[in-house]
């Protein structure tokens, strides 16, 4: 979802875009006689979900890794109920 903005001010864009830049907010600038409303993903948000991504695979390695080992025998599997309660 982008946010769409309108800023009447050069000063006001300014402050709009740190606002929106600081949250990762994806934003679009129109002009008012603007008929068709074009969106485009941020750099900033784009390297964001990249990084998102990435530590979700390294994340993923990780549990499969853990999970040989323990069928190799090398690591000691718990119950789900211990690992519940330690979260």
């Amino acid at each position: 979802m982008k946010l769409i903005v309108n800023p009447k001010t050069d000063k006001q864009m300014k402050e709009v875009k740190a606002f929106l830049e600081h949250h990762s907010i994806d934003y679009i600038k129109v002009e008012e006689e603007t008929s068709v409303y074009q969106t485009k993903k941020t750099e900033k948000s784009l390297l964001k979900k990249e990084r998102i991504k990435s530590k979700l695979v390294d994340e993923i390695n990780e549990a499969v890794n853990e999970l040989k080992l323990i069928r190799l025998g090398k690591k000691k599997a718990r119950n789900a109920e211990d690992f519940l309660n330690e979260l």
